[in-house]
């Protein structure tokens, strides 16, 4: 008997702790199946993803933009500590040098992106009054070299049309400071808005300044086609969009569709006593063709039977070669030439 073979016979000695082991089923524990969620539970849920902003406490905080971003809670809390009690400070537009880092960790270790030099900020308070006493006073203050743009928090993307002006085609790069200094000629500037993506916090290409008077409006519109940063820009009165009633489009189609009729089939815009004369044209016209059909029957000449026998035949080959083309089956008995 070989050493192979002596390893797996009957005869061969085997430990009782291996039989043991070899023996014993593993037994994972078993898991408690979770119940499924209900619509509570993921309404829930999605209700503290977004959080639903109260209406009373909007009214009790102000909004600060073109703040620097080396400014801190302290800073803000002298400033404000004198219009009344504040009850948080909240900074935000915030953007890490490295994305993938949280950006409250960017902000307290200073690591935001060399680019983006304003942050903004939100500043709550215990009366409303307060808060509005602080939008009123400090809006256009220069702090660290920046002019602040502070209003309430309701207002903070609102701007007076008849005082106001957009502007188009500004560089992506351009900051507040550089769109104060070019229009600061015309005269006093309440603030200015420039649009940016939330991520990136880089300018989309336009904005908005408002001024404190009305009368500037006509001298900031002459700076039509200067340039900011080596790029011409666009100044523009803001004018708000009327949207058309209800009625009002009902009176207008109604007004249309009395003025004339739409004919589809000549593609032309005809009036009510044009209208009309078609009617009788396609009647004329009916009647001229049933006339013109009569006379080509009596136009004909009559053939005989001999005649008739030879046409109905070429006919019948003229068919037979027109179904061959169209349909060439593959058995030999239906691809077999008829005799004529």
């Amino acid at each position: 008997m070989s050493n192979f073979e002596s390893i797996f016979s009957s005869n061969t000695q085997v430990d009782e702790n291996l039989n043991e082991l070899f023996q014993k089923k593993i037994e994972r524990p078993i898991e408690p199946e979770t119940p499924a969620k209900s619509e509570q539970d993921l309404k829930k849920s999605s209700q503290k993803k977004f959080k639903k902003l109260d209406p009373e406490t909007e009214k009790r905080t102000i909004f600060i933009g073109n703040l620097s971003k080396e400014t801190k809670k302290e800073d803000l809390l002298k400033i404000f500590k004198s219009y009344g009690k504040i009850e948080s400070v909240r900074f935000r537009n915030i953007v890490p040098e490295d994305i993938t880092k949280p950006k409250k960790y960017a902000f307290i270790t200073k690591q935001t992106h060399p680019n983006k030099q304003t942050i903004n900020a939100f500043v709550r308070f215990k009366e409303e009054d307060s808060a509005k006493n602080a939008a009123n006073e400090v809006n256009g203050m220069e702090f660290k070299g920046l002019h602040l743009r502070v209003d309430l928090a309701t207002r903070s993307k609102v701007h007076d049309n008849k005082r106001s002006v957009f502007l188009g085609g500004l560089p992506f790069d351009c900051s507040d400071e550089d769109v104060y200094s070019h229009f600061s000629k015309c005269g006093p500037i309440e603030f200015v808005r420039l649009i940016r993506d939330n991520k990136t916090g880089i300018g989309k290409g336009f904005g908005y300044v408002q001024f404190k008077t009305a009368d500037t409006v006509a001298l900031a519109i002459r700076l039509e086609g200067t340039s900011i940063n080596n790029r011409k820009i666009r100044v523009e009165r803001c004018v708000k969009k009327q949207k058309e009633s209800k009625k009002e489009t009902k009176i207008n189609k109604s007004s249309d569709s009395k003025k004339g009729i739409l004919n589809k089939k000549e593609n032309k815009f005809q009036t009510k006593s044009d209208s009309r004369k078609p009617k009788k044209d396609q009647e004329i016209i009916k009647k001229k063709k049933k006339f013109d059909k009569e006379d080509t029957k009596m136009d004909k000449p009559k053939l005989s039977k001999e005649d008739r026998a030879k046409n109905w035949k070429l006919n019948k080959v003229k068919r037979r070669k027109t179904m061959k083309k169209k349909h060439v089956s593959t058995n030999k008995k239906d691809n077999i030439k008829f005799k004529i």
